[in-house]
């Protein structure tokens, strides 16, 4: 979504009228149907589990990590995170950004990093399709600012909602010439951090398919729980990688974690058989994994561009349709994240004995991993699991059609 100034065209659609933040009461009307979300009531566990990580001297990747993503000290991010925003904040968390994207940035020629101040030029954004967002006239950002940064200080203590509702109210006001977006996730992330959850980093696919259309909902919805789940999955992405990251306290199965992962396998034969559907589902063979043959299912995830760990064991399931061989591999295991134990899941489709020959399709906004903290209530996880199950054998069903 390309960021203009300057004068308007005439060839494009244009929006009748400038988005602006999700007003307050807006939020707090949805905000029991959004807690009831699995992916937002699990936020407390989350938040547990990770300000446990945080504090583990012994285990600082997810310190490490989240003060690499954002750049930032120690005690620079202390300093933000008692921050309250007001005008001058938005104009420092700019400056931090573009000072941030001037490091990476290969071309430049394309940006416009003036900061310092809020903008003095309209400002709009081309969609697909062809149309076109005018934002707020430059008379009335200052107002619009100063009236966000009032509402910010009342927002719901839901760390996912505030943090969406950061990211569409800067989008929408859009208050400076460039990097809004990346000042609105950053803000975000300060949201989320304050609640010990991982800052907000998109995936190239998220950035440009569910990110967006999730910012242009809510402009038009006034909802903020697309939002809301776009930033579940991304922090999920998140944890998952951490995790998978350096090296951990050994990580040991436990009752508790043996039976989550017996029931996702369960789950997931009986959703998988209705995916296929009759008659492939009546051919559809399934197993148990362990040994020489879980070995064969992780290479064949691995071939997917996931790397499962293998100590302690984990636990896996295969399920394998005849001619060609069409694989689903399923394979949970348990990682040592601070204090906490995590379940990991990692689930992949592919064709051929080695999976050499077919993929789920790539470059899509789909989370490939799901964790959950072992403190995480089941009744929670377990419906965030079937929902990720649903998305992830969709995927799967899809790469996989041309073979079946």
């Amino acid at each position: 979504m390309p960021v203009s100034d300057g004068a308007l065209g005439e060839s494009a659609t244009t929006r009748p009228t400038a988005p602006e933040p999700v007003p307050l009461e807006r939020v707090h009307a949805q905000l029991d149907a959004v807690r009831a979300l699995p992916e937002i009531a699990c936020s407390e566990a989350w938040s547990a589990a990770c300000g446990a990580w945080w504090d583990d001297a012994r285990d600082r990747r997810y310190r490490e990590r989240t003060l690499e993503t954002l750049l930032l000290t120690s005690e620079e991010l202390a300093e933000w995170l008692a921050r309250p925003l007001d005008q001058d904040a938005l104009i420092a968390a700019h400056r931090h950004v573009t000072s941030m994207r001037a490091g990476v940035e290969r071309d430049l020629s394309r940006r416009r990093l003036a900061t310092g101040a809020l903008r003095t030029t309209v400002v709009f954004a081309d969609h697909r399709g062809g149309a076109r967002t005018v934002f707020a006239p430059v008379e009335d950002v200052p107002a619009q600012v100063a009236r966000m940064c009032d509402a910010a200080a009342l927002l719901p203590d839901q760390p996912l909602v505030r943090a969406a509702w950061l990211g569409q109210g800067i989008g929408a006001i859009h208050p400076f010439i460039d990097a809004n977006g990346g000042t609105s996730r950053f803000l975000a992330s300060l949201a989320l951090v304050r609640a010990h959850l991982p800052p907000l980093v998109l995936s190239v696919a998220q950035r440009n398919r569910t990110w967006i259309d999730a910012l242009v909902d809510a402009n038009t919805s006034h909802r903020v729980d697309l939002l809301a789940l776009v930033i579940h999955d991304a922090i999920h992405q998140s944890l998952a990688a951490t995790l998978l990251s350096g090296t951990g306290d050994p990580a040991a199965w436990d009752a508790h974690a043996r039976q989550r992962a017996e029931r996702w396998i369960e789950i997931t034969d009986r959703r998988w058989r209705a995916t296929v559907g009759a008659p492939l589902a009546a051919t559809l063979a399934h197993e148990h994994l362990a040994g020489a043959p879980l070995g064969r299912a992780i290479a064949r995830i691995v071939r997917r561009g996931l790397r499962p760990p293998v100590s302690p064991a984990p636990l896996g399931a295969s399920w394998r349709l005849p001619a060609p061989a069409v694989h689903l591999d399923l394979v949970v295991a348990p990682l040592r994240g601070g204090p906490t134990t995590w379940n990991l899941v990692l689930l992949a489709g592919s064709v051929g004995d080695r999976g050499q020959l077919g993929a789920i399709h790539g470059g899509e906004p789909v989370v490939a991993m799901f964790v959950a903290p072992e403190t995480e209530p089941d009744e929670i996880v377990h419906a965030r699991f079937e929902r990720w199950l649903a998305t992830r054998l969709d995927q799967s069903s899809r790469g996989l059609a041309l073979w079946t």
